[in-house]
């Protein structure tokens, strides 16, 4: 399941995307979730995280270039197209990551093309789902929303963006859980996501929410070698 947002205000132009993204849908056998904004404030105060942004620049209130720079402080990860009528502003798309724009009215040869790239790039973090028991209930957390993973004794702890969930088990089976997500180990106690890395010195691995972990020296080199075989896999 891929989730995708569209921040538009325009309804004709909403509904182009939505059905575009829709026949994109059926004709590849693909599972899409897909959430209209009509303003950037509702759409950065949604608790969803979405693999998918197409932004309008020209929104109301907060500008699509403004959305996505408080985007960008939270998630360096999300794939963020700019969708316009003004070609000279999506140009500074590169300031916020932007990985394409978009010229009104968006083209379904257009949306095909960019969203055949963006599947080979996060198909396999978006599909995976873990289900956590909780005091209420359960809680359904797909793979990209884990920071980590820490094994005490016998007893794991997901950190995730939706809080800490525990349960029991070993690290070894939640490893090969996770291994098509490719999440690495960087010592005997964390199984670590690396699209939340920011970044790594000597033997400390610094994560987008803050969080030290420490790597350990056997584990130094396959850890680091690893880390560049995914940074280069998921590069355009």
């Amino acid at each position: 399941m891929i989730r995708i947002a569209i921040v538009e205000d325009d309804e004709m132009e909403a509904k182009v995307l939505t059905d575009a993204l829709k026949r994109f849908e059926k004709e590849r056998e693909e599972k899409f979730v897909i959430e209209r904004f009509t303003d950037a404030f509702s759409y950065l105060e949604s608790k969803n995280e979405y693999a998918v942004v197409f932004m309008d620049i020209m929104l109301p209130n907060m500008t699509g270039m403004e959305a996505a720079s408080h985007l960008r402080k939270r998630d360096r990860d999300t794939f963020l197209i700019f969708v316009t009528s003004m070609t000279e502003l999506a140009i500074n798309g590169y300031e916020v990551d932007a990985i394409d724009y978009m010229i009104k009215p968006v083209s379904y040869e257009r949306i095909e093309r960019r969203m055949s790239k963006i599947l080979e790039k996060c198909k396999d973090k978006c599909t995976d789902v873990i289900t956590m028991r909780t005091e209420g209930g359960y809680v359904h957390l797909s793979t990209d929303q884990i920071y980590y993973v820490e094994v005490r004794g016998h007893k794991l702890t997901f950190v995730t963006s939706h809080g800490n969930f525990t349960k029991n088990g070993s690290i070894k089976e939640v490893e090969e859980r996770l291994k098509e997500s490719r999440f690495l180990r960087c010592n005997s106690c964390y199984l670590v996501n690396p699209q939340h890395i920011n970044a790594t010195k000597g033997y400390i691995v610094s994560m987008r929410n803050g969080d030290e972990l420490k790597i350990s020296q056997p584990r130094k080199k396959d850890f680091m070698n690893e880390l560049i075989s995914y940074l280069g896999d998921t590069q355009f």
